[in-house]
């Protein structure tokens, strides 16, 4: 229900919304305006004070999808391991392995240069 409610509901009336609204139709480079900035815009002729809410909306719906694909993730990893909290928790360092040794040499670089004060 919840696909068909986004996609074809909101996706549906965000799109009259934009044309009739005419906010497709931007001065100078068409692609200068597009995505939440364009929704935002069309809805603001309307509404004056809707961008504050589209704002919320794009940061709650963001994050309900990172939940969303968490879940997902453990449950795939669930189907094909079987459920062992030890075997997520090695998927896990083994991809994010890459990553954590960046961030920790940018922040070891930080301290060392006196950016960022060492915490005692």
């Amino acid at each position: 229900m919840e696909p068909f409610i986004d996609t074809v509901i909101i996706c549906t009336v965000t799109a009259l919304v934009i044309v009739t609204t005419g906010a497709w139709q931007t001065e100078g480079d068409p692609e200068a305006i597009g995505g939440v900035t364009l929704t935002s815009s069309a809805y603001e002729t309307v509404l004056p004070w809707f961008p504050v809410v589209l704002a919320i909306a794009v940061v709650l719906f963001g994050f309900s999808t990172v939940l969303a694909w968490i879940y997902y993730g453990m449950k795939a990893t669930g189907y094909l391991f079987g459920d062992n909290l030890r075997v997520e928790n090695v998927i896990g360092r083994y991809i994010l392995a890459p990553t954590l040794r960046r961030e920790i040499a940018q922040y070891r670089e930080k301290v060392r240069t006196g950016e960022i004060a060492r915490i005692k």
